[in-house]
């Protein structure tokens, strides 16, 4: 990550989530805000790998000055959104991005009427379709 912002990118996202669990992926995290500095937009993908108390636990770390996530990305199931919305009450204000595994404008449209989404990714679902 360090190499890509030394080339001039801006903005970096990294993939957490899985069998390491939070600890590491937080661990992890932290890491990476140290290799890019505070001026680089950080973004943090879950790939749909923790399950909501996990997503609760990691979203207020992740607004920590430590880390200062910009997103945190697919927390939990996409369709889960009453999930979603337990990250988004709790998760100590974490913005939230999803989209990609979101495969109907109702869906979209469900996502953005709960207010469960910061960053809609409307391009992905255009771009795979």
């Amino acid at each position: 990550m360090a190499a890509h912002v030394a080339r001039g990118v801006r903005g970096v996202k990294m993939k957490v989530g899985g069998a390491h669990g939070v600890d590491e992926d937080l661990r992890r995290a932290r890491s990476v805000r140290e290799a890019i500095g505070p001026e680089v937009a950080l973004m943090v993908d879950a790939n749909m790998g923790w399950d909501v108390h996990e997503a609760v636990r990691a979203g207020r770390a992740l607004v920590a000055p430590d880390i200062d996530a910009l997103w945190l990305e697919e927390p939990t199931l996409p369709e889960d959104l009453d999930g979603m919305a337990r990250v988004r009450a709790l998760g100590g204000g974490v913005a939230l991005a999803m989209g990609e595994n979101l495969h109907t404008l109702y869906e979209f449209g469900a996502a953005l009427r709960r207010g469960v989404v910061d960053f809609p990714q409307v391009l992905t679902y255009l771009l795979t379709y």
